[in-house]
């Protein structure tokens, strides 16, 4: 008789498997284009991925004044490991010798990418969903600037990659997005383009990608890096930023049957040309009469603006005293 030593098998006990997360998608739409007069860093605002969706900053500042270099950083990925890394890269960079500055390309590639590469060993690698549809993630666009030549640079991170762009950079779920919406509408370059349309240009595309993009939403956030003045908030705000880009699609598309269509009798493209001219008119009208409306409404609701943020929904309540109130002011 043969006795076996191993141990018998349980039919019921089932094999170990990985605890299954919230899935986490990309999120975020981050872009920096830059113009005329400087770089200018937008992004959404909903921070998605948890019970609820709330609202948050995806722009943030360093300043290191020893090194004579400033830099804005927009961020996609999940919000916790984004701002550990962009930490870690700050103290990293204030512990670089003034003897060093200014704050170059290559030494900022350097640093960046070293801090990106321990930060992955310690805290992205070792989680055993990396590499699946359940991963966090942390991708980065840095705009660099010198602050005694007011130079820009920007750039993008992909994992531990650090990657330099002349003109202009996306992250994000809505990166794709964004680039198919704003190449039709640069003519040449988006650097030889003044400020004012380059702010137009990015407003339109982040209403477009949070339009159509699932995990891209909230408030659009601008913020301005001048080659003149440094950081400083956007002087020119976008105006009913919706009701336009709905205006400016529905133009293309009427456009596009007139110029394709030539079953179309002549007399209804003319109708239709003269309906176009009457829809561009009647939103300039409408910005106009919301440009003087918050000029009355800015000195009492926005003293105290943050950068790159516009008014927001809380402007369209009028507040009115009360008749208690009014009867105390009446001597």
């Amino acid at each position: 008789m043969i006795i076996s030593s191993r141990p018998k098998l349980n039919p019921l006990r089932r094999k170990p498997t990985l605890e299954l997360r919230p899935r986490r998608s990309a999120v975020t739409i981050a872009a920096a284009m830059r113009c005329q007069g400087g770089v200018i860093l937008c992004a959404d605002s909903l921070a998605s991925g948890m019970e609820i969706n709330l609202s948050q900053s995806k722009i943030v500042t360093v300043n290191l004044p020893e090194l004579r270099a400033n830099l804005a950083i927009g961020f996609s990925g999940g919000i916790s490991h984004c701002m550990s890394a962009i930490s870690a890269i700050g103290l990293t960079l204030r512990k670089i010798p003034a003897s060093k500055g200014p704050l170059t390309e290559e030494l900022l590639k350097f640093a960046v990418e070293d801090v990106l590469a321990r930060f992955y060993k310690k805290h992205m690698y070792p989680d055993p969903h990396f590499g699946t549809w359940t991963e966090d993630s942390v991708c980065l666009l840095i705009v660099l600037q010198n602050t005694e030549s007011g130079g820009t640079s920007i750039f993008s991170t992909e994992k531990t990659v650090m990657n330099l762009h002349r003109e202009a950079a996306f992250i994000g779920a809505g990166a794709a997005l964004a680039r198919y919406v704003i190449e039709p509408l640069v003519c040449i370059s988006v650097a030889s383009m003044p400020d004012d349309k380059v702010l137009l240009l990015a407003d339109h595309m982040l209403q477009q990608v949070k339009r159509f993009v699932p995990s891209c939403g909230d408030e659009s956030h601008f913020f301005f890096i001048s080659n003149a003045m440094g950081f400083c908030p956007i002087t020119r705000e976008p105006l009913l930023a919706r009701e336009r880009s709905d205006t400016f699609r529905q133009i293309i598309a009427e456009l596009f049957y007139a110029s394709a269509d030539l079953d179309l009798d002549d007399d209804l493209v003319r109708i239709g040309l003269h309906m176009t001219d009457k829809c561009i008119r009647n939103i300039r009208e409408e910005q106009r009469e919301e440009r003087e409306r918050r000029q009355k409404l800015g000195p009492k609701l926005f003293a105290r603006p943050l950068i790159g943020r516009g008014p927001g929904p809380v402007e369209k309540y009028e507040v009115r005293q009360s008749d208690g109130q009014k009867s105390k002011d009446q001597p």
